[in-house]
């Protein structure tokens, strides 16, 4: 049997609340990444608590050299900011975007996610009780 056709192993996971929203946040900012939104490295890790007298400076050389970059990773995408390929374009970045929306779920951020792939339904321990949030075409529903 290859690999294609093997059932995906499931995994279960038992994580604090803020451990959830680290791996929330590492799983958007990969998928971000990889779809282009290379700034996204700037708004993460460009620290306003650094000295600010040269903040601007800074950010401006990190859009520059991030920009150098994504033109030789993305050469269509562009120098706008705005632009990157969104959602479709590569499975592990979507994959890595599903994750985060529906960590987001669990620890309580009740926006309505973006899964155009199917998906289980997801288990979250509340207290002592396993409940399983299903998602359907009448949104999403707690069973």
């Amino acid at each position: 049997m290859s690999k294609e056709n093997e059932p995906e192993k499931t995994i279960r996971l038992t994580m604090t609340e803020d451990e959830a929203k680290l791996v929330a946040n590492a799983c958007e900012f990969y998928a971000r990444i990889k779809m282009g939104q290379f700034k996204e490295i700037i708004w993460n890790f460009l620290d306003i608590q650094l000295p600010t007298d040269d903040y601007c400076q800074r950010q401006e050389k990190l859009e520059d050299l991030l920009y150098q970059a994504r033109e030789v990773l993305y050469p269509d995408l562009g120098r706008y900011i705005g632009t990157s390929y969104g959602y479709g374009k590569f499975k592990d970045a979507d994959r890595a975007f599903d994750v985060y929306q529906l960590l987001r779920i669990a620890y309580g951020v009740n926006k309505y996610p973006l899964l155009p792939n199917s998906h289980p339904d997801m288990e979250v321990k509340i207290g002592n009780e396993w409940k399983k949030l299903a998602f359907g075409p009448g949104g999403m529903q707690w069973r």
